[in-house]
């Protein structure tokens, strides 16, 4: 438990995505409207309740700010992590990654960070009217705090 050693400060990334697009993502992956109506809104719970409970530093950045200006908000990052900037950092699909975790597509090459707002299209509109009664509180939290705060 690394928060807890007084020989670790870690800092934690909270990326948070429009939670419509996340909701619309999984269910055309996986063609499943349940739980992944619910996945948004609980991972993002987590980590709500892990900044409650520790007191590390918490960066939070949004994916629509880093898909808008990628070289921007990586710079300000690794300057919040005290990280030296490099641009062939963005270049993440040039090299072999070894990551536990995350999105299989950073195997593949040429994928520069794009912005992806298809939900405002593809959405069906009962499925928008479900996610925000249910969880359009917190989406508008997230959309009103700048990245960095």
């Amino acid at each position: 438990v690394l928060s807890k050693s007084p020989l670790v400060d870690p800092v934690v990334i909270h990326l948070v995505r429009d939670g419509r697009g996340v909701t619309r993502r999984f269910i055309k992956k996986y063609k499943k409207f349940f739980p992944f109506f619910f996945f948004w809104f609980l991972s993002n719970l987590k980590v709500e309740l892990f900044k409650k409970r520790f007191k590390n530093k918490v960066i939070y950045l949004r994916y629509e700010d880093l898909a808008d200006h990628p070289d921007e908000v990586m710079k300000r990052l690794c300057q919040e992590v005290g990280v030296m900037y490099e641009p062939t950092m963005l270049e993440f699909d040039q090299s072999e990654q070894h990551q536990i975790n995350g999105n299989r597509m950073r195997f593949v090459p040429g994928h520069a960070i794009v912005r992806d707002d298809q939900w405002k299209t593809d959405m069906s509109p009962m499925l928008r009217l479900a996610f925000d009664i249910c969880f359009g509180w917190l989406n508008s939290f997230y959309a009103k705090k700048p990245s960095f705060s």
